[in-house]
């Protein structure tokens, strides 16, 4: 059975594809903030093998233990790292933007998904790549919406 590992699982995008794939057979390991979100969809999947994982994604500790649920699992096919901050709204100039929700904005979409995807890559079947059309460089490159995908089936390389 593949496994994938959804971050921001528990609304939207990442609920939609963690239905979907169970749909399709697959193991989903669901990471989300909400607890009762992440309730709620495995409620709404019934027999499908979802591992919800509620947490923080910026915590170390929480990657930690989704970490150990990918191990537990055996192995990874799939990171979707789609949790993300869009900061305050309206978004103000950058000459105006707080500096402690941009820190906030940048270790949500960018230092915990790199973080996650350099937990995990050790336990993948597949490497993570780009879902665009040109070959990933070096073996993976996460697309702009922060989601990162599979893409002709390379292997790791170290």
């Amino acid at each position: 059975m593949p496994t994938a590992l959804i971050t921001g699982a528990s609304l939207g995008f990442g609920r939609a594809l963690a239905t979907e794939l169970i749909l399709e057979g697959w193991a989903v390991i669901a990471n989300g903030r909400r607890s009762g979100l992440l309730d709620e969809l495995s409620r709404d999947v019934g027999q499908g093998t979802l591992v919800p994982v509620p947490g923080d994604i910026t915590d170390p500790a929480h990657r930690q233990q989704i970490l150990e649920e990918v191990q537990r699992l055996g192995s990874l096919d799939l990171l979707v790292n789609n949790a993300s901050s869009l900061g305050p709204s309206p978004l103000p100039p950058l000459r105006h933007y707080p500096l402690k929700e941009l820190t906030d904005v940048y270790q949500t979409n960018v230092v915990a998904p790199l973080a996650m995807f350099q937990l995990v890559r050790r336990c993948s079947r597949t490497p993570a790549a780009s879902s665009s059309t040109s070959p990933p460089t070096p073996p993976w490159k996460p697309t702009k919406a922060g989601a990162v995908t599979d893409h002709r089936r390379q292997r790791w390389t170290s």
